[in-house]
């Protein structure tokens, strides 16, 4: 990806990327080589951190080619599908909004949405009187599962809506699902 014009500033960084990958192969040899629950430990905390930079990676490459498949190749990723039919896809069902794994944080999960390549979702709170909530900026996943919204206010009443995009387009809006933060 250095020097394409596609790609001017990727997110992480590809000397990020290049640093866990060298510290990865030579925690993976040391451990190849002594075997020992430490070397072991060692690799599995280093290729974790490797898997988390690439997926970091191959999100900025889906969004930034958003559904061109040309410059997505350019990339030197390949797709794991194409997009089928010619058709955006179809509406994000069972979103869900709960309580989140710590103080101040709400989770969203949905049903995935076959031939999606992200996800875009939305929250706000709506004032007493408005019809629709006040949305804040559009956020992109590649998850359908444990997608946090934070921070929350306890007591307020969060709403949340999904849709999905490829290349051919976007979704609907989710109906929005609400909830008040503990």
């Amino acid at each position: 990806m250095n020097g394409n014009a596609h790609f001017p500033s990727p997110v992480p960084d590809l000397d990020e990327v290049r640093d866990a990958l060298e510290d990865y192969s030579l925690k993976l040899a040391a451990a190849r080589k002594r075997g020992g629950p430490e070397q072991t430990a060692l690799k599995d905390k280093s290729r974790l951190v490797l898997e988390e930079l690439l997926k970091r990676l191959a999100f900025y490459v889906s969004t930034t080619a958003a559904g061109d498949l040309s410059v997505l190749l350019s990339s030197g990723f390949r797709p794991t599908g194409l997009p089928v039919g010619g058709l955006p896809p179809s509406a994000v069902t069972r979103v869900i909004l709960r309580d989140g794994r710590q103080v101040g944080q709400l989770s969203l999960s949905f049903d995935p949405v076959k031939h999606a390549l992200f996800y875009q979702y939305r929250y706000g709170l709506r004032e007493e009187g408005e019809a629709e909530p006040a949305w804040g900026e559009e956020l992109m996943t590649t998850s359908s599962r444990g997608n946090v919204i934070a921070p929350v206010q306890e007591g307020r009443r969060y709403y949340a809506q999904v849709r999905a995009v490829n290349g051919y387009g976007q979704s609907p809006w989710s109906d929005p699902v609400s909830m008040m933060a503990r």
